[in-house]
């Protein structure tokens, strides 16, 4: 019995003994060493993501840049050449959750560790308006005995449209054009077969989507959507190509067919064929710019006090109802034409502009450097208690262009020294004034003082005068005709 004991006791004694000598053959840090046995050395790792460069933000989609995970983002990973690969659940931190599908160390060697998201290896663009698509991709060196960190970085290039302007607010879906679809093997992206618009998730101030890398058409590559149309909208002198891991930030001006005062809370610009409609009695205190050769603006009962209509491009307003435009407060004009663009306006006979200017005023009340033609409407500028013409030039070297008047009723006053038509005090000028018809009422500044149609005082100018047979003028309460 005795001996039966001693030889179990022996037994055990040499099954640990052939366990330190398994122990034993491990490396001794210099990489080299046998296999370890099947199944003894699972991976662990860490996930980050690496935000250098602006690259795209994970799902929490934070409009600041900062790239991370969410809980649960599922990645998929392999060591080395071993075809096998593994699948593991995330936490936040990019630590392991759960481990779905491990994968071991094969070898004591230092090995690349592959790392990829999705697991799936079809990837969806088409719609992103709930979330973005996203494919990430990550390696890093290391051993069975390290815990590597793999280092993922966007495979995809961010798409971000940020929409300012008067019909900003109108829009309802923002696309850009792009594969619908892409393929990836471990994290290298192939493109799908076919393109089409993209449908972009709203995010903060801007639209976002995730695409293939690629060259656009930027005649093509926007389409906006709005309750009124859908529209391809051109963007210039922006991205002609998509990469990988970059944020593309592309800025439109949007503008619409028409704009209530009502909604506006700040300046803005409208462009193309526009109505600015008020309701003739709330005062709009902000400025409003028109831009853009060839751009048609209808006024209807709008009412501007403290701020100005700038004139950008060749463009024309039609009047509709009661209109006015008032500075209260400030020292400028209420109309401002920039050099060498043209300002049409055309109205019916009720149709109505009152402009009037206040304080001492370096421009004229429809002022500026560009030109005017007034082709009808009940016009009336008045630049008393200012420096400067009523239409035309202000004070001090300031100059006008062309002044034509075709017909309409035009009542004007000029300011301190300064025409009513034609140019204010101190060396100021205007172009040529052309009266072709209309009824027209122009009454000089100092009550009269100076003329009603033509130069300032001190020196200033205009060019020449012309006043068809068939116009009614009258310029300092006299009937003018030449």
């Amino acid at each position: 019995m005795k001996i039966k004991q001693l030889f179990t006791y022996c037994l055990l004694a040499s099954t640990f003994l052939l366990a330190s000598c398994d122990n034993e053959t491990l490396p001794d840090g210099d990489g080299a060493g046998t296999p370890p046995l099947e199944g003894m050395y699972p991976l662990t790792f860490t996930a980050t993501q690496n935000n250098s460069g602006g690259v795209q933000t994970r799902v929490s989609e934070k409009p600041d840049g900062n790239s991370q995970w969410s809980e649960g983002d599922v990645i998929g990973v392999r060591i080395g050449a071993d075809t096998r690969t593994g699948s593991y659940t995330l936490n936040a931190d990019g630590k392991i959750k759960n481990t779905n599908t491990p994968v071991y160390w094969l070898s004591t060697e230092e090995q690349t560790v592959t790392g990829w998201y999705p697991v799936s290896t079809t990837v969806n663009l088409s719609d992103q308006s709930q979330g973005l698509a996203y494919v990430l991709k990550g390696t890093a060196r290391g051993s069975y005995n390290s815990n590597p960190t793999l280092a993922f970085t966007h495979q995809l290039a961010k798409v971000r449209v940020k929409l300012q302007g008067v019909g900003a607010s109108k829009v309802t879906a923002v696309k850009v054009k792009g594969y619908t679809s892409c393929t990836h093997s471990e994290g290298n992206v192939t493109e799908g077969t076919t393109q089409d618009y993209i449908l972009t998730m709203k995010n903060g101030k801007y639209y976002e989507a995730n695409l293939v890398p690629q060259n656009i058409e930027a005649s093509t590559f926007i389409q906006l959507t709005s309750a009124e149309k859908t529209t391809i909208i051109p963007i210039t002198g922006g991205i002609t190509q998509l990469n990988a891991g970059t944020i593309h930030t592309i800025t439109l001006t949007v503008y619409t067919p028409e704009v209530d005062l009502s909604e506006q809370t700040e300046d803005f610009t409208v462009r193309g064929e526009v109505t600015i409609k008020g309701d003739g009695k709330t005062p709009f205190t902000h400025n409003i710019t028109i831009s853009g050769d060839g751009t048609k603006v209808t006024l209807e009962n709008i009412k501007v006090e403290e701020n100005q209509i700038d004139v950008k491009g060749n463009a024309t307003i039609i009047l509709s109802g009661n209109n006015s435009v008032k500075r209260t407060n400030t020292k400028w004009a209420a109309i401002v034409i920039a050099e060498g663009k043209t300002l049409t306006i055309n109205g019916g006979d009720t149709d109505v502009l009152d402009l009037k200017g206040n304080g001492l005023n370096n421009e004229g009340c429809l002022s500026g450097k560009g030109n005017i033609i007034i082709n009808g409407g009940q016009i009336t500028a008045d630049a008393r208690g200012m420096n400067g013409a009523g239409i035309g030039s202000g004070v001090y070297y300031r100059k006008f262009g062309d002044i034509t008047i075709n017909g309409g009723i035009v009542t004007a006053f000029g300011g301190h020294n300064s025409a009513g038509i034609g140019s204010g005090d101190y060396h100021a000028s205007c172009g040529d004034i052309t009266i072709n018809g209309g009824t027209i009422n122009a009454t000089g500044g100092n009550d009269g003082a100076w003329p009603g149609i033509g130069p300032g005082a001190s020196g200033s100018t205009c060019g020449t005068i012309t006043i068809a047979s068939g116009a009614n003028v009258t310029d300092n309460g006299k009937p003018r005709t030449k």
